[in-house]
This record gives structure tokens, C-alpha cells and sequence, in this order.
């Protein structure tokens, strides 16, 4: 081949640097600035994202295979990805909501505070008065236990846990800081996958595709669980692919922990377990490694079983209720349906690329990296049809659920682009950069929302910090705000989904009987929903006449009849 032209190394640093510029702006939202008649502004993903792609398209087109091969033997793609790792992290800290606010937020959160206070089993009041209001007494969050009167946590132990250790060195804002460092960990790890897979440059590509996934960037902003979950059972696949004792048994501990975070999932410890023993030479090996792996996964699923049994009344049964009645075949095609168009229209058919990695990395001879690509796509099946059963949701968001088998599908789809470009031919490279580009692009740009959360959720703290000015003996009827107003304004709360039409005058009566300040407090997305659960039982009227409208998203009410 001849040698390339002068003209590419500049047009490639002249497009990277544009389409480095792209990101930045779909990250920050750019800037404008006005001086009288002068105005600067940069707010266009795309001004700077196309020119700059058919830059770097058109100088790979003639670049030589052998600069490809320095850039992938150079510490170049393991330094992008460390820098893809700190973004993730600073991003995280940046624009994560960091309010214990809404159901899995301050579900999370508050079990951590309390699994430090040694307190994870509350008492409902007026459980001898009224004992049909009891559940209605549990923030949102939490749930009625087994035992009567008592209140207990909804979501599994596994993030509060970790927000705890964080709390007990930092405060309490360090459990926020949980998940921006799982979300860094999450894209050093694909890229760690991907280079194994398929060599330096596929973990690089790997690492951008997460980094630039809009479910991911969305949870990033999120003290939940979707993006832990999904670092553990990563690092616990990872070291399972390894042949030391020591990493069967650290695999074994991170699947422990994952089950921990999101049990529904510790399915995945099978795979796991699978791939820890497949690299045993014989026999007596397989039973070591099963043992040094088996033992430290143990712990995850007994104590998960021993807090059920003491928190619901069954180790089968979790705090949304009787598996029974989530999982059910008559799911399935509703959400083949509504995952598979969630995934295209915010992945793009790319994620789809990795199904065949194994053949192509077999016709290459690339035996030991077939068989991790291999074990990477049962990984990711087994967490489809984890909620192909699953109860459905409406929203794109809950794309979540599939967020653990995201950098296994990103991580086959970029070891197949660098294996479709392993002949080296400038067009085929050029191609696969095209498609790295304008996949990267579109997903950052469909990723914007992600960015205006911390907005959004701060309306939560509002809220509470607006209620502290109420009577300390008020309670406080509502849902979304429940966990929120007990959390930052320690009021006691009631929550009107578990207040049947038929129980909500007699509820109303007996809170009045106590002679407390009564108040109501409902988002705007749920005033629709309390209009329509009660209307047709009592005038609803004041609705219309909230005393306080805080952020321009939520009302807060004084009921008739109540004391100041």
C-alpha cells in the first residue's frame, strides 16, 4: 500500500477534535453568550458532530493499515477509556439528582440511613384504631411487613448496604457518590471485555458505545440500582473468564453482592458459575473451582432468602409482592414488543451486531476469545428472558431492566466491526468508523434528558423543604413526596394508594379525629390519578384551590376541618 497523504493526520486530528467538541456540547448543552447585538453560542450536537465524522471517515479511507495497528498497540485506546471512565464519574457528580426523592431513590437511600441506625423495622401508628390504614402509613419505599403493624423496606438490602459503608466514611452525601463510581468502574470494565473479546481498539469502541448508551447516561443521574447491578455481574463475569483461584473467588463474591442489589437476577450466577468452571483442565480442578467460587456466591442469596422471611413472611416471596403474580408467559410478547423498539430507537440496531461475534472470531482462530463472546451472549439472554416474564412497563426507561447485559452486546458488536476490518482495507475501516461515529452521536443526542434530571428531581427536596414550615404535628396525605417529606421534613405521612375509594371518607374522618393539622400534597403527575381514584366518592373540589404551588409541579393542600 502506498503511503497515506500528508493531509490525513491533520484531517483526522482536525475531526476528532470536532466531534470531541460534539460531545462536549451534548454533555454540557454548550453555552451561548449574548453582548448586545453580538451572539456566540454553541448548542448544535450535530454542526460539529458531521463535519467532523466525514473528516475522520474520509482520512481513514486512506490511511494505512500499519498506523492502525501503532494506535492499537499503543497505550492510546487504554488512556481513552481511563478518560471515558473519569467523564462517566464526573458526569455522574455533575448532573446526578442526589435527592432522596421519589420511590427508588428514597427507597434506597433512606434503608441506608436506617441499616446505620440499626433500624430497618418500623411500627406503624394507630395500628389498634385503625388497621385497615396500616400499609397507607409506609412511605413510599416501603411496604407492610409480615408481622401486623410493622413497616419494612421494599427494595432488596444490597445498594443500601454499600450507601452505608459509603455514609459511615464520608456523610451522608457520599451514598450519591455510589453510583457515578459503579458507572466509571461499568465503562473501564466493558472496555476491559471488549479487549479481550477482540483487542484494545474493541474495548475502546465498547467503552464509547456504553458511555454514550442513553439508558445508561439516564440511571447515571440515579442513586438506584440499574447501574451497580450492572458493574458487579460485569466484574463478576470478567473474573470468571480468568483461571486463578483468586478471581473465582472475588467472581464469586461480586455475584454475591450483585444478588444482593437485584435478586430477581441471581440467575445470572449460573452463567457465572458455568464460565468459572469451563476453564478447569479436569475433574478434580472443576470441584476446587466450584468451592472457591460457590462459597463467597453463597452469601448473596441467604441473606437475601433470611431478610424476605423475616421482612414478608417467605424467603420466596420479595417486597412487590407474590412472584406469582409477576412473572407470567402471557408477558412475553407485549414486551418483545416494547423492549425490542425501546432498543432500536435508542440503541440503534448496532447492539444487535454482536450475535455474530462467535463465528466470526471462530473463522479467525480466535478460539479462547469465541468462547467468551459466547458465554457473553448467553449472559445477556438469560437477562432477556429475565423480564421477557417480567411484569410489562409503559416507559422507554425501564430499558434499565436490560442494562446488565449492555456492555456483553457492545462489547461483541465492536469485536465483530474490528474483525469485519481485520484485512486492514481502508474502506472497511473507514466504514466501521462511520458507523462507531454516527451510532455514538445519535445515542448521546437521544441521551439529552439525562441531563435535565437533577432539575427535575430537585423539586422533591423543594417540596419537603417547603412542608418543615407546617405544623410538626401535621400529617401529610400524598405518594410520590411520602418518603421525601419524612426524609428532609420528618412529618408523618399518609399514602392514598393504599386507601381504597371505598376506605377514603373513613380515612379522612379518623385523621381528623386526631385532631392533627391535615394536609394534602400531590405532584402533577399524580393529580390526575387522585382526582379519578376519589371523585366519584367525595367533592374534590379543593383540588382547584391548592394554598401553595412549589416549583410549578406540585400543590400542596389544606383539608377542611383541620386544626392549624
Amino acid at each position: 500500500m502506498s503511503r497515506a497523504p500528508r493531509w490525513t493526520r491533520p484531517a483526522l486530528i482536525t475531526g476528532g477534535a470536532l466531534v470531541g467538541w460534539a460531545l462536549i456540547v451534548a454533555l454540557t448543552g454548550g453555552f451561548r453568550i449574548e453582548s448586545g447585538t453580538f451572539v456566540l453560542s454553541a448548542t448544535s450536537v450535530y454542526r460539529p458532530l458531521v463535519p467532523g465524522a466525514v473528516l475522520v471517515v474520509i482520512a481513514l479511507a486512506y490511511v494505512e493499515g500499519a498506523f492502525v495497528r501503532r494506535v492499537a498497540e499503543s497505550r492510546i485506546p487504554r488512556a481513552f477509556a481511563v478518560a471515558l471512565a473519569l467523564i462517566t464519574f464526573g458526569l455522574g457528580i455533575a448532573y446526578g439528582t442526589f435527592v432522596a426523592g421519589g420511590p427508588d431513590p428514597y427507597g434506597y437511600v433512606s434503608q441506608a440511613a436506617r441499616w446505620r441506625q440499626g433500624t430497618l423495622i418500623s411500627t406503624a401508628p394507630y395500628v389498634a384504631v385503625a388497621p385497615w390504614a396500616t400499609p397507607a402509613f409506609a412511605p413510599i419505599g416501603y411496604v407492610a411487613g409480615a408481622r401486623p403493624g410493622e413497616i419494612v423496606p421494599q427494595y432488596p438490602p444490597g445498594l443500601p448496604m454499600v450507601m452505608a459503608a459509603f455514609q459511615a466514611v464520608g456523610g451522608e452525601r457520599a451514598a450519591y457518590y455510589v453510583v457515578p463510581l459503579t458507572g466509571a468502574l461499568a465503562v473501564w470494565l466493558t472496555y476491559q471485555l471488549g479487549t479481550a473479546l477482540g483487542g484494545s481498539l474493541a474495548g475502546a469502541i465498547a467503552a464509547a458505545t456504553l458511555f454514550a448508551s442513553p439508558i445508561f447516561l439516564f440511571q447515571l443521574m440515579f442513586p438506584m440500582s440499574d447501574v451497580p447491578v450492572t458493574a458487579l455481574w460485569l466484574a463478576a463475569f470478567l473474573l470468571a473468564l480468568r483461571d486463578r483461584s483468586w478471581t473465582a473467588a472475588t467472581s464469586g463474591a461480586a455475584a454475591a453482592l450483585a444478588v444482593l442489589v437485584r435478586p430477581n437476577l441471581a440467575v445470572l450466577g449460573a452463567v457465572v458459575f458455568v464460565l468459572a468452571l469451563s476453564s478447569a483442565v479436569d475433574a478434580r480442578a472443576r470441584l476446587r473451582r466450584a468451592v472457591i467460587w460457590g462459597l463467597p456466591a453463597m452469601v448473596g442469596p441467604l441473606v437475601v432468602a433470611l431478610l424476605q422471611y423475616r421482612f414478608y413472611g417467605s424467603p420466596f416471596k420479595s417486597g412487590y409482592g407474590e412472584t406469582s403474580g409477576l412473572f407470567a408467559i402471557g408477558y412475553v410478547w407485549t414486551n418483545i414488543a416494547r423492549y425490542g423498539g425501546w432498543l432500536m430507537e435508542r440503541q440503534t440496531p448496532y447492539i444487535l451486531l454482536g450475535l455474530i461475534a462467535v463465528p466470526l472470531l471462530s473463522r479467525a482462530g480466535a478460539a479462547r476469545q469465541a468462547r467468551a463472546a459466547r458465554w457473553a451472549l448467553v449472559f445477556s439472554a438469560v437477562v432477556a428472558a429475565s423480564y421477557l416474564l417480567y411484569l410489562p412497563f409503559p416507559d422507554w426507561y425501564f430499558l434499565r431492566f436490560l442494562l446488565p447485559a449492555f456492555p456483553m452486546l457492545l462489547a461483541t458488536a465492536a469485536t465483530v466491526l474490528v474483525q469485519l476490518g481485520a484485512a486492514r482495507k481502508s474502506r472497511t475501516l473507514a466504514a466501521a468508523a462511520a458507523v462507531v461515529v454516527i451510532v455514538t452521536g445519535y445515542c448521546l443526542a437521544r441521551a439529552d434528558t439525562a441531563f435535565q434530571m437533577r432539575q427535575d428531581q430537585s423539586r422533591y427536596r423543594a417540596a419537603a423543604v417547603e412542608a418543615r414550615s407546617l405544623p410538626q404535628n401535621a400529617i401529610v396525605i400524598g405518594n410520590l413526596h411520602t418518603g421525601s417529606l419524612q426524609y428532609y421534613a420528618n412529618l408523618q405521612t399518609v399514602r392514598f394508594e393504599w386507601i381504597s375509594p371505598n376506605d377514603y371518607q373513613r380515612t379522612i374522618m379518623f385523621l381528623e379525629s386526631l385532631n392533627r393539622p391535615l394536609f394534602v400534597m400531590l405532584d402533577n403527575l399524580e393529580l390526575d390519578d387522585f382526582r379519578a381514584r376519589y371523585g366519584r366518592v367525595t367533592d374534590l373540589g379543593w383540588l382547584d384551590e391548592p394554598m401553595r404551588i412549589i416549583n410549578e409541579r406540585v400543590r400542596l393542600y389544606q383539608l377542611r376541618g383541620s386544626t392549624e
